[in-house]
C-alpha cells in the first residue's frame, strides 16, 4: 500500500474509532483563561441604546446564501423555543424554553440544549452588537466595533473536502448536520475553513500550502441575498455567554453543540482589537510568515502573533488614512 493510501486508511479507521467515544462533559468555554478575561471585562448588562441600534442598522451587512440553502433563523424564536433543556445528567429542566429559562442556567457548563426542529416558516434574525474598546494605536484611542451574528440551525462540514475524508466521515455522521447551531458566522462569504489559529493552519491560510488534516476550502456560490430583521441583545445574554452546550452533545469530537458566541477564540486573544490583529495577514507575505514562525516559538501563539502584526497593521492604517498611492 502506498504511504498516502496507508495514512488515509489509518485516518479513516481513527475517525470510526472516535465515534465510539463518550460525549464530552464540558466544552471550550471551560478553557483556562476565560474566567479571568470576563472578570476583567464583564459583559454589559444594559440593553442596547436607540443610538446603538441606529448605528447597527446604518451599517448592516448583506448576507448571501447559496442555492437551496435553508436560510437564517431566529435564535430564540426558531431554535431555543423548540427543544429540551437538560442538566448534566440528562434530566429535563425545561421543554421549549424561553429566554428567561435559558439565561437562568447560562453559567452551568454541563447544561445541554437539544434542538428539535419543526417544519414551518422561520423568523430570520441577525443579532447586532456594539462594542467600544481601546484600539491598536499606541495612545489606546477607543474604536467602535459592530458585530453582526447570523444564526443557522445546523453547521455542516465544508463542501470541498477530499473524497476520502467525506467518505470516512459520512459513514458515521450527517455531513450537513455536523453539529447543531451555527452562530459564529460572519459576513464573509468565501473563506478557507481551518481550526482555530495555530502555526500550521495560519501557514496554510497565508500560502495555500501544507494543508492541515481534515481541512477544506469552504466553497460558497452566493446567489440569494438573505432577508432578515436586525435585533440586539444585552452583552450578558446567554446567546453570547452560555457556558454549556447550545446543541446536542455528540460522541465524535467537534460534533457537539457550541457554547455562547463569545467563546470564539483562545482566551488570551479575546477582545475585539486582539481578535482583529490575529486575523490580519497577507497572502504569500514573507512578513506574515516570519511572524508565524516567531509566534510558534512562544507559549501563546495567537497573542504573540497579534503583537507581531500590530506594527504592520498600524503602518497600513496610516497609509490608508493618508490616501497614499500604491498602498
Amino acid at each position: 500500500m502506498r504511504p498516502n493510501a496507508l495514512r488515509r486508511g489509518l485516518a479513516a479507521a481513527s475517525i470510526v474509532a472516535l465515534a465510539a467515544c463518550s460525549p464530552p462533559q464540558t466544552n471550550f468555554s471551560q478553557r483556562a483563561g476565560f474566567d479571568r478575561y470576563f472578570t476583567a471585562n464583564p459583559p454589559r448588562r444594559e440593553a442596547p441604546s436607540e443610538e446603538e441600534r441606529a448605528l447597527l442598522a446604518r451599517h448592516a451587512p448583506r448576507f448571501m446564501l447559496p442555492p437551496g440553502h435553508p436560510g437564517l433563523i431566529g435564535f430564540y424564536e426558531d431554535y431555543i423555543a423548540h427543544g429540551r433543556l437538560l442538566d448534566g445528567e440528562g434530566r429535563l429542566i425545561a421543554r421549549d424554553p424561553d429566554r428567561t429559562q435559558l439565561n437562568a442556567v447560562r453559567d452551568r457548563p454541563r447544561v445541554e440544549f437539544v434542538h428539535e426542529p419543526l417544519q414551518g416558516p422561520a423568523t430570520p434574525t441577525v443579532l447586532g452588537r456594539v462594542e467600544r474598546r481601546a484600539g491598536p494605536e499606541p495612545d489606546g484611542a477607543p474604536w467602535t466595533y459592530l458585530t453582526y451574528s447570523a444564526v443557522f440551525r445546523v453547521s455542516g462540514l465544508p463542501s470541498a473536502m477530499a473524497s476520502w475524508e467525506e467518505l470516512a466521515l459520512g459513514l458515521i455522521a450527517d455531513l450537513d448536520d455536523w453539529h447543531q447551531l451555527d452562530h459564529y458566522t460572519a459576513a464573509t462569504i468565501a473563506f478557507r475553513a481551518i481550526p482555530m489559529p495555530n502555526p500550521e493552519t495560519m501557514r496554510y491560510l497565508v500560502t495555500g500550502r501544507g494543508k492541515p488534516w481534515l481541512s477544506a476550502d469552504d466553497v460558497t456560490e452566493a446567489q440569494t441575498e438573505a432577508r432578515f430583521r436586525l435585533d440586539a441583545l444585552s452583552h450578558d445574554d446567554a446567546f453570547y455567554g452560555f457556558k454549556g452546550f447550545l446543541g446536542e452533545r455528540r460522541r465524535l469530537q467537534g460534533r457537539s453543540g457550541p457554547p455562547g458566541a463569545e467563546y470564539n477564540i483562545w482566551p488570551s486573544a479575546k477582545g475585539k482589537t486582539t481578535e482583529m490583529l490575529v486575523g490580519y495577514w497577507h497572502e504569500d507575505d514573507e512578513g506574515t510568515l516570519q511572524a508565524i514562525d516567531e509566534a510558534a516559538r512562544s507559549d501563546d501563539f495567537p497573542l504573540h502573533f497579534a503583537k507581531l502584526r500590530r506594527e504592520r497593521f498600524l503602518r497600513d492604517l496610516d497609509c490608508v488614512r493618508r490616501v497614499m498611492p500604491r498602498c
